[in-house]
């Protein structure tokens, strides 16, 4: 397997990509397809390096884009999918059950999906989600309870989850909600840690 260190992170043009490795709940918000991707690739590669099988809950499209990109970067994107450590499901197969959004269901999958890639030997799970095509069908306080929920399994479980939010298509109401839910956001060319940020011990006590 590759050796992939530390250092090639640093390769993006991202601002304060050194907090990708330091932090396990991650908000991009990004307004086009470039602004996508310039923190996917240091995510997944921070992730490969720790021995993480890597879920993509993208488009098929999208998943191109990234793998693309990773290539470009000298990742052997091929070989990290012939031995399961980067690995594709599509938005609706994760978000719907039967066409209907619920959380319960949504949680169980990706809990599911931590334990198994445990029991195949790696280290946990780093999930990279791109929902922005769907959330015109699931509530924002829905969703805002999602994101709760999986920030809290993001601060008890071996897992990294980076969230991208096409600016254009989440409300206000949402994006000002989910400032609370991730301890590093990202926006135009920089992260940031999260001066708003409520961990899950502060938000149950």
């Amino acid at each position: 397997m590759e050796n992939i260190e530390s250092e090639e992170i640093r390769s993006t043009q991202v601002e304060n990509v050194e907090i990708i490795p330091k932090t396990k709940h991650l908000c991009w918000l990004y307004e086009n397809d470039e602004d996508r991707l310039s923190v996917v690739a240091p995510f997944l590669v921070a992730a490969l390096s720790r021995r993480k099988q890597c879920l993509l809950v993208v488009s098929k499209a999208v998943r191109e884009k990234i793998f693309l990109d990773l290539v470009q970067g000298d990742v052997n994107v091929a070989r990290y999918q012939e031995i399961e450590q980067m690995i594709h499901t599509e938005p609706e197969e994760l978000f719907f059950n039967g066409g209907v959004f619920d959380i319960d269901v949504v949680m169980h999958r990706l809990s599911a999906a931590f334990d198994e890639a445990q029991a195949k030997g790696w280290e946990g799970l780093a999930v990279v989600t791109d929902p922005s095509e769907i959330l015109n069908r699931v509530s924002d306080e829905d969703w805002l309870a999602l994101e709760f929920r999986s920030d809290y399994e993001c601060s008890t479980r071996p897992c990294m989850m980076l969230c991208l939010y096409d600016q254009r298509r989440v409300s206000a109401t949402l994006l000002a909600a989910m400032i609370k839910v991730h301890p590093v956001i990202g926006l135009g060319n920089a992260l940031a840690r999260n001066p708003f940020y409520a961990s899950p011990t502060m938000r149950t006590s």
